[in-house]
């Protein structure tokens, strides 16, 4: 007797659409992040220079003996992957590969959704939903990379669940380039271990839960154990070796409720549109795993449940509870009407049309005039040409920019948050935004430069520019973005105030 030919996984033309309307979503929300400047900088600095082991680019991570704190870049080569992709074209270059990584993440989660025997109309309805929470969370910085290698964790997991274990073999090598890539691999990591606790280690005993549990062969149970003892070994391959391997513990038990100062770090907003959409996309996906209760699948349930925690307490994780969800939900959507439900080919199409033209419609045009609206571009040329010294306080946002453009001046800050929050610097400048120990500051790292925003900028600095003035500080030049102020030297040769047009 023949085996049941495998489904055909192959993207329909609805498939397409919704991979392609996903897109389009990400695409309105690409800008140029203050992070992807100094993960440029970075980038620069391995290709001249090498792999640093300690921070090359803040004076504020210095120590007494002219040392620095011992960092390591820990995306390094989504470093060098956004790097070339700049030096090939720009700002423009690197939308274009961060939406060609998007596009792959969507056709990767439409692959786990029909895996799960959803229909092509339930795998796109899926990925068209998850889309929206997560096009607000898809940057152009190495983390889509991190999503994208997620995606394909989650993908190989729903198949190996299906029957199809292909590539299990492949995943030590998966998480080795994923540790070096971005450091939201101990996430997957743990992903994958539950199944291997799930699927081959205690299965019988999550059996007697009464709930669901896919059973494997043999052969796919031992790649399975394989794939879980390797991965973690795996992601030591670095050129910092474990040092490198522990930076995301560190980064978030060590700072612990501080992250959420970030606001990526912080708990989403749930009365906005693009947030309540995840939690309308969670709870269909539970309520459709459960409208038959004796075949709710232990790692559906435990997988939507874990992406619904990280995702309701730091709105970084929003995209992983959307991947997670997207097999459930796709699965869920297949026992309703759309499971049997035909697109008719010409519809079909129509729909792909519309998607590839949105997706062209909503890519950003003149991202460089972009940069030139929101960082400092004058005031960063001004300062690079004259001599006012080499130290200069700098906001948080600023910080990333400053790197990019001035590669032989150290900042104060940038927005590394978890570096400078292992000195004083973070701290420090939290106290000159709130108006606090400013002269002290300054006195301690001998600054005679600073970049502060206008208040229609940034608010937060106004008690900055009024003590400024008493501690011998002039205005040298001025825009509609920052005021640059000098003291000594610098403020007595350079005092004529100029204003960019």
């Amino acid at each position: 007797m023949s085996e049941p030919a495998a489904p055909d996984r192959r993207p329909a033309a609805v498939g397409l659409a919704a991979i392609f309307f996903g897109g389009a979503l990400a695409a309105t929300e690409i800008d140029v992040p203050n992070d992807l400047f100094w993960h440029l900088a970075i980038a620069r600095r391995l290709v001249q220079i090498g792999f640093p082991r300690v921070d090359p680019f803040g004076f504020t991570t210095m120590t007494p003996d002219g040392g620095s704190i011992d960092w390591s870049p820990p995306e390094w080569l989504g470093e060098l992957a956004f790097g070339g992709a700049f030096a090939l074209g720009g700002f423009l270059g690197t939308a274009l590969f961060t939406m060609g990584v998007v596009l792959a993440l969507y056709a990767v989660l439409y692959r786990a959704c029909r895996a799960t025997g959803a229909s092509p109309l339930a795998a796109a309805t899926a990925i068209a939903a998850l889309s929206l929470p997560a096009a607000v969370h898809l940057p152009m910085r190495p983390l889509v990379l991190g999503h994208l290698f997620m995606a394909v964790l989650i993908e190989r997991l729903v198949a190996l669940r299906a029957g199809d274990r292909r590539g299990l073999a492949l995943l030590p090598l998966g998480f080795a380039l994923w540790s070096n890539v971005h450091p939201s691999w101990p996430m997957g990591l743990a992903i994958l271990e539950l199944h291997v606790l799930t699927l081959a280690a205690l299965p019988s005993l999550v059996a007697r839960t009464g709930l669901a549990v896919e059973t494997l062969a043999p052969e796919a149970r031992r790649a399975l154990w394989v794939a879980g003892l390797a991965s973690p070994v795996a992601v030591l391959l670095r050129p910092d070796g474990l040092d490198g391997a522990l930076y995301p513990f560190v980064h978030v038990i060590g700072l612990g409720d501080r992250m959420t100062e970030l606001i990526e770090w912080a708990p989403p907003d749930l009365a906005l549109p693009v947030n309540l959409s995840l939690v309308v996309l969670l709870v269909t996906a539970l309520a459709l795993g459960l409208l038959r209760p004796k075949d709710v699948r232990a790692l559906d349930l435990c997988l939507v449940l874990i992406g619904s925690y990280l995702a309701l307490r730091h709105q970084r994780f929003l995209p992983l509870a959307a991947m997670l969800a997207a097999p459930v939900l796709a699965r869920g959507l297949a026992r309703t009407a759309l499971g049997a439900a035909e697109v008719p080919r010409s519809l079909g199409r129509a729909f792909l049309a519309a998607a590839l033209a949105l997706l062209v419609v909503a890519m950003p045009r003149d991202l460089d005039a972009s940069v030139s609206e929101t960082y400092p571009v004058a005031a960063a040329r001004y300062l690079g040409s004259h001599d006012l010294g080499p130290r200069a306080f700098n906001t948080f946002e600023d910080g990333g920019y400053l790197l990019f453009a001035l590669p032989d001046r150290r900042v104060f800050i940038d927005s590394r948050f978890d570096l400078y929050a292992r000195g004083t610097g973070f701290d420090d400048y939290m106290a000159i935004r709130r108006g606090e120990r400013i002269a002290e500051i300054f006195a301690a790292y001998d600054i005679t430069v600073a970049l502060v925003p206008t208040l229609e900028r940034d608010e937060n600095f106004g008690s900055l520019e009024r003590a400024l003035p008493g501690l011998g500080f002039r205005i040298v030049y001025e825009d509609a973005l920052v005021h640059l102020w000098a003291s000594g030297a610098g403020a007595e040769t350079r005092a004529i105030p100029l204003r960019s047009p």
